[in-house]
């Protein structure tokens, strides 16, 4: 401010100057233009160190919100210069559980597991060269504590205090790890569940559009799994309106067990099958899962077993009759049997008197 206001008085004084100037000597008003010249070029000066200040000002401000900003967040940040950690937030410190001094002047190296670092350290380098084709790096750090943690690192080039360094963030993903590997192996559980079952099992939405199905599922319908994503399920029914009392049944209960129906194969055969199906909502999507038995070889066997029973219960019928028949016989001959003894009994005692 001081060059401004010494320059605006140096313009002043030889603005007056000049007016003084203008009946003097020639020798006088030589001088005249190099003042002017000083005076402007202290006003210059003077501008020039002004804003240089407001700079300086407006850097230290937006410094103090930058380090205000990351000492806010739960992410752990570092500016690394020459290979070291310049500056860290406290999350960073807490996400290893250090002091933040006991790891200033450090590389995040120390905290990387021995068989990650050399790809840490390439992918570092490649970041500072501006070369790296990758947004992030996932390894293992171990804690102070000794406990090993899983951490996603992204690296960033940056100009800090007029020098070439790199911004690292680190979040620690180790509850999310361990979440993606409950999933997969739910997943796997599942698919092995879903595959090996021996039945069919079949996924579909409620409009009957196929989602995914088993090999026992494709078997049974005689397609490949391409083909049989295409169909809609409502098409494979003989009956549609056994499809509209399964529907109807799934709204009111959402779940169904033992509905009985016919369904026809790719090569227009007909099985009997009995079905079980649950319905779900996932992602305000409504999700059928049924399972298929079929049943048309139960069926005929139980039409064959009825045949036989209703064939048993005619010979049964039939021995029933014979042996009603043979009894009255038999007791039509008893009764002829009774009478010739009688007969025979009432000769016998006139024979008895004759001889006496």
């Amino acid at each position: 401010m001081r060059y401004f206001i010494a320059g605006a008085l140096l313009l002043c004084f030889f603005a007056t100057l000049q007016k003084t100037l203008i009946g003097a000597p020639l020798v006088l008003k030589g001088y005249f233009i190099p003042f002017i010249f000083g005076s402007v070029s202290g006003l210059f000066i003077g501008i020039l160190r002004f804003r240089e200040k407001q700079y300086f000002q407006e850097f230290q401000t937006s410094s103090r919100k930058f380090f205000n900003l990351a000492n806010g967040i739960s992410s752990g940040i570092s500016i690394i210069i020459d290979g070291n950690n310049f500056w860290i937030n406290q999350a960073f410190a807490d996400i290893f559980g250090y002091s933040k001094t006991e790891m200033i002047g450090r590389g995040i190296d120390f905290v990387i597991v021995p068989e990650n670092i050399p790809q840490l350290l390439t992918y570092m380098k490649k970041e500072l060269n501006g070369q790296n084709a990758v947004s992030n790096f996932e390894t293992e750090a171990v804690r102070k504590d000794g406990k090993k943690i899983n951490i996603d690192i992204t690296a960033k080039q940056v100009e800090f205090d007029d020098q070439k360094a790199i911004q690292i963030v680190v979040r620690n993903i180790t509850k999310l790890k361990q979440i993606e590997l409950e999933r997969e192996t739910g997943e796997i559980k599942y698919k092995m569940l879903f595959e090996n079952a021996p039945v069919g099992i079949g996924i579909c939405e409620s409009d009957g559009s196929i989602i995914d199905a088993n090999q026992v599922m494709l078997s049974l319908y005689g397609y490949k799994k391409e083909e049989f994503l295409k169909l809609n399920i409502a098409d494979t029914y003989i009956n549609k309106e056994d499809r509209n009392k399964l529907n109807d049944e799934l709204s009111r209960n959402q779940i169904v067990t033992n509905f009985q129906t016919q369904f026809i194969r790719k090569n227009n055969t007909i099985f009997d099958a009995l079905i079980n199906v649950q319905s779900i909502v996932l992602n305000k999507k409504t999700i059928n899962f049924a399972s298929v038995f079929d049943i048309t070889k139960q069926i005929e066997i139980d039409a064959e077993l009825k045949k036989h029973q209703d064939n048993l219960e005619e010979l049964v019928n039939e021995r029933t009759k014979n042996l009603a028949e043979s009894r009255k016989a038999l007791t039509f001959l008893m009764e002829d049997v009774n009478e010739s003894r009688a007969e025979l009994t009432k000769e016998n005692a006139q024979s008895r008197r004759l001889e006496c």
